[in-house]
C-alpha cells in the first residue's frame, strides 16, 4: 500500500508541476465523520511485566463531540494543466478504543502467560487518540468539470480525485493496567506517515463559491505511541465522509 501510493503521487507530481501561467487557488473548509476499522492492538509495559496483544480492537470516533472532526485544504491548479493540482491538507480525525468489547488476548500480564477471550477493559480501561491522529498531507488532485461557463471556467459540477501522504501528529490518552497517561497541555507525538485516497464531487453555488462532499480512505500505522511505562501500537485504517465549502480564486 505505501509503495503504491508513493509511486502514484510521484508520477502525478511530475505531470502537475510543468504547468506555467497563473494558477487557480482553491480554499476548502469542511467537517464530517470518520469510522476507523478494527485492527490488532499491542500494549507493552516492560517495567510491569506486560506485553499484551488484542486480536480485535474496535474504535469509535465521536466526530461531533469536542474537539469535532474538521479539516481544511489549499489547492493550486495550473493554467496550462487545469485538471491537475497540488494541495496541502490538514484534518483532525480521532479514534477511541471500545474497551467494553471482547477480544482474544494473548501475551504476558505481570509476568504470567495470558491466552483468553476477555473484555478489553480487564487490562485496558481506556485508550484513545481523541485530540486527533491529525494528518498533514501533500496531495495531488485530478478534476473533471461539467457545464463550464465564462464565469465558472472549471465547471459548475466537478468530479475530483486526490491522493496524498504526509506526517501524522498524535495526542494519546490511556489507562492501561490502572496506570493513567494524560497530558493536559502538549503531549503530541509524531506518528508514521499517513496516506489517503479520496474521490469527491463539487457543485457551484454562486460565482467562486462551491459546496462539496467527498469520501476519504486513510491509512497510518501507529508504531510507538506512549502509554504509562511503555507504548502501544496498532493501525488506523479509516473511512471518512467529509462535506463543506470551497472558494475558487482566479
Amino acid at each position: 500500500m505505501k509503495r503504491l501510493l508513493v509511486s502514484l503521487i510521484t508520477v502525478l507530481i511530475v505531470f502537475a508541476f510543468p504547468g506555467t501561467g497563473s494558477p487557480e487557488t482553491v480554499v476548502y473548509v469542511y467537517g464530517g465523520q470518520v469510522h476507523t476499522r478494527p485492527h490488532q492492538l499491542t500494549v507493552s509495559q516492560p517495567p510491569l511485566g506486560n506485553y499484551l496483544v488484542f486480536d480485535h480492537a474496535e474504535f469509535r470516533d465521536e466526530s461531533y463531540g469536542g474537539p469535532i472532526y474538521y479539516g481544511f485544504r489549499v489547492s493550486h491548479f495550473f493554467k496550462d494543466h487545469p485538471r491537475l493540482g497540488v494541495e496541502v491538507e490538514f484534518f483532525h480525525p480521532k479514534a477511541i478504543l471500545e474497551h467494553d468489547k471482547s477480544s482474544r488476548v494473548t501475551g504476558i500480564y505481570h509476568g504470567g502467560t495470558v491466552d483468553e477471550i476477555a473484555k478489553v477493559d480487564k487490562y485496558v480501561r481506556s485508550w484513545e487518540v481523541s485530540h486527533g491522529f491529525n494528518m498533514l498531507l501533500a496531495n495531488v488532485a485530478y478534476r473533471y468539470g461539467f457545464f463550464k461557463t465564462e464565469k465558472v471556467p472549471y465547471g459548475r459540477l466537478q468530479l475530483v480525485a486526490r491522493a496524498g501522504m504526509g506526517p501524522t501528529l498524535l495526542h494519546p490518552e490511556s489507562i492501561v493496567d490502572h496506570q493513567k497517561y494524560y497530558t493536559e497541555k502538549g503531549g503530541y507525538e509524531f506518528g508514521d506517515l499517513g496516506f489517503q485516497l479520496s474521490p469527491g464531487i463539487e457543485f457551484n453555488i454562486y460565482q467562486g463559491l462551491n459546496a462539496f462532499a467527498e469520501y476519504k480512505y486513510t491509512y497510518t500505522e501507529i508504531d510507538h505511541v506512549t502509554v504509562k511505562f511503555g507504548e502501544a501500537r496498532t493501525v488506523f485504517e479509516s473511512d471518512h465522509l467529509a462535506f463543506g465549502l470551497a472558494y475558487h480564486f482566479q
